[in-house]
C-alpha cells in the first residue's frame, strides 16, 4: 500500500524505501495487562504508516511552491504567472450585452463601462493589503478615497466545446447570479480559465511561459484558503440554446473569428465525469471548513476516478492531476490545525472517515450537526486533537462509551463538547470515568434535552454544583453555556 500511494504521487519510490522506513513511527508493544484495545493499536499502526507516506512526500520536496494558507502567497502566484482576474462588473456588463467570454489574449484589451481594464492589473494586486485575520483589502482613490474589501472567486466549470467553454452564455449567467454583489466597499475578482489564462492559438513566448507556470500551480487557485470556489455543474439546458456565432480561435484561419455554434466541436460530458472538474472539486474541499465534498486520500482519489471512468481531453493530464492531488492533499493534511465539518451526508461522512487518519497535527475538530454513526464518531476521536466538538450528532450511550475508550489514549485532549445528543446514564458514567483519568479535561455535555433524557451519574452530582464558569470541569447544569462556543 505504501508503494502504491507513492507511485500515484509521481514519486520513484524504489530509491526511498529506507527513507520511508525511517520516517515511520514504531508501534508501541502492548502488554496483555494493559488496557489498550485493538482499535487503539490499529490507530497507532495507521499513524505509523501515514508517517512514512506523508513524511516521504515532505522529504522529497513536493510541497507547493505557494503556501495554501497565506493570502500574500496567492497574490504572488497571480503576479508570477500573470494570471488575469476579471472584474465582476465587467461580467455583468457582458451578460447585459449578450456577449460571451473572450480569450485572455483579447480580454487584455477589454474595458468596463467606467473605463477600467476588464482584467485586474498587476499594480492593483501589488496594492492589496492583508490583515491579521487574512482578509484582503485595498485603498482606492477613484471616485472617492475609501478602503475596499477584495474577494477572489475561482470558477470550476466544464468546456462545452473545444473552441469555447460557454458558447451559449449559460455559465456567464450562473456566475453573475451567484457571485457576491459588487459594492462601493467590495471588489469581486473572478478566475475563469478561458479568460484568465493565455489560450491556444497565437500565444507569444512569454504568454506560453506564463500559461505553463499557471498550469503547474492550478491547484492553488482552488485549494487556497483565501479563494472562494464557485462550481457551475449544470450543462446549458436545451431551452437556453439558440442559433448564433461565438468568437473563437480558428485553426484554419489562424486567428479569432465568429464561428457558428453548431460548427463547434461540442463536448457535453457531464461535470461529474470530467477529470479536471473533479480535481478542482477535490482541491476546493481541502479547506478548514468542509461542506458537501470532503478530501480524498490520493489512492482513494485514483480509484474513484477509474471506477467512474472520468475523462481527460489529453491523456497526459491524468497523471498531472494525480500528482497535483497527492501534493496538495499531503500539504493540507500536514498543515491543517482546525477542521470544521458540518451537515455532511452519509457519503461525505464515509469520505471523512477515510481522510481523518491523515490529518497529523489537528488542534481542534468540529463536526456539529452531523448524524454521526459510531464508526465516524470514533474516527473523529482518533485524530488526537486538543479540542473536540460533536454537538447535535445523535450520539447514544454506546457511541459515547466508544469515544471515551478512544480518548483515554489521547495525550492532547483538553476539551470535549457533546451538547444536544441523546446521552443517558451509561454515557454520563463513561464521561465521569474519562474525567477521573484526565482531571484537567473540560467536558461540556448536558443541556435541557440531556437533563430530560437521563439521571446524573452518582459520582457526577458533585460536579453539578461547581460554578459553571470554573474551567476544567464537567458542565451539567448550564444550558446557556452548553449551546455553542
Amino acid at each position: 500500500k505504501e508503494h502504491f500511494s507513492l507511485k500515484e504521487a509521481g514519486i520513484d519510490y524504489t530509491s526511498f524505501v529506507t527513507a520511508i522506513a525511517s520516517e515511520s513511527r514504531c508501534v508501541p508493544v502492548v502488554n496483555d495487562d494493559e488496557e489498550v484495545g485493538a482499535s487503539q493499536s490499529a490507530t497507532q499502526a495507521s499513524k505509523a504508516m501515514q508517517g512514512g507516506y506523508l513524511g516521504a512526500l515532505g522529504a522529497l520536496g513536493t510541497r507547493s511552491k505557494y503556501n495554501l494558507q497565506d493570502p500574500q502567497q496567492l497574490i504572488q502566484l497571480l503576479l508570477d504567472a500573470n494570471i488575469g482576474l476579471m472584474r465582476l462588473e465587467y461580467l455583468r456588463e457582458m451578460l447585459a450585452a449578450d456577449r460571451r467570454f473572450p480569450r485572455r489574449q483579447e480580454a487584455d484589451f477589454e474595458v468596463t463601462a467606467a473605463g477600467f481594464p476588464a482584467i485586474v492589473q498587476p499594480s492593483e494586486l501589488q496594492r492589496v493589503e492583508i490583515d491579521d485575520l487574512g482578509n484582503m483589502s485595498m485603498y482606492v482613490m477613484d471616485p472617492t478615497p475609501r478602503r475596499v474589501t477584495v474577494l477572489i472567486v475561482s470558477i470550476s466549470h466544464v468546456w462545452e466545446s473545444m473552441e469555447h467553454p460557454d458558447p451559449h452564455g449559460f455559465q456567464l449567467h450562473e456566475i453573475v447570479q451567484k457571485c457576491p454583489p459588487v459594492t462601493s466597499t467590495c471588489a469581486v475578482w473572478i478566475f475563469y480559465d478561458f479568460s484568465s489564462l493565455y489560450q491556444y492559438g497565437g500565444r507569444t513566448e512569454p504568454q506560453e511561459r506564463h500559461f505553463r507556470e499557471a498550469l503547474a500551480h492550478m491547484h492553488t487557485l482552488y485549494a487556497h484558503e483565501a479563494v472562494k470556489v464557485h462550481i457551475v455543474e449544470e450543462l446549458t439546458p436545451e431551452t437556453w440554446k439558440r442559433p448564433g456565432t461565438v468568437n473563437a480561435f480558428s485553426e484554419k484561419a489562424g486567428r479569432v473569428i465568429p464561428i457558428p455554434i453548431d460548427q463547434l466541436t461540442a463536448n457535453m460530458t457531464p461535470y461529474l465525469l470530467r477529470g479536471w472538474c473533479q480535481a478542482e472539486r477535490q482541491w476546493s474541499s481541502l479547506r478548514i471548513s468542509l461542506a458537501s465534498c470532503v478530501p480524498m486520500p490520493p489512492d482513494l482519489f485514483r480509484r474513484k476516478m477509474e471506477e467512474q471512468g472520468l475523462r481527460f481531453t489529453h491523456h497526459d493530464d491524468k497523471e498531472l492531476v494525480m500528482k497535483l492531488q497527492a501534493q496538495v492533499f499531503a500539504e493540507k493534511v500536514l498543515t491543517t490545525r482546525q477542521l470544521m465539518a458540518e451537515l455532511l451526508d452519509k457519503d461525505a461522512l464515509d469520505g471523512l472517515c477515510e481522510a481523518l487518519p491523515f490529518y497529523a497535527d489537528l488542534d481542534e475538530i468540529v463536526v456539529t450537526g452531523n448524524l454521526l454513526p459510531r464508526k465516524a464518531a470514533v474516527a473523529v476521536a482518533k485524530t488526537n486533537a486538543r479540542s473536540y466538538q460533536m454537538e447535535s450528532c445523535g450520539l447514544q450511550d454506546e457511541d459515547v462509551e466508544d469515544v471515551v475508550a478512544t480518548l483515554l489514549h489521547c495525550d492532547k485532549v483538553e476539551e470535549l463538547r457533546l451538547g444536544c445528543n441523546n446521552i443517558g446514564h451509561r454515557g454520563l458514567q463513561a464521561l465521569g470515568d474519562l474525567r477521573k483519568a484526565k482531571p484537567n479535561l473540560y467536558i461540556d455535555v448536558l443541556d435541557e434535552r440531556n437533563l430530560r433524557n437521563a439521571d446524573f451519574a452518582p459520582d457526577m452530582k458533585d460536579d453539578a454544583q461547581i460554578n459553571v464558569k470554573t474551567p476544567k470541569m464537567i458542565s451539567v447544569a448550564s444550558p446557556a453555556r452548553a449551546v455553542r462556543i
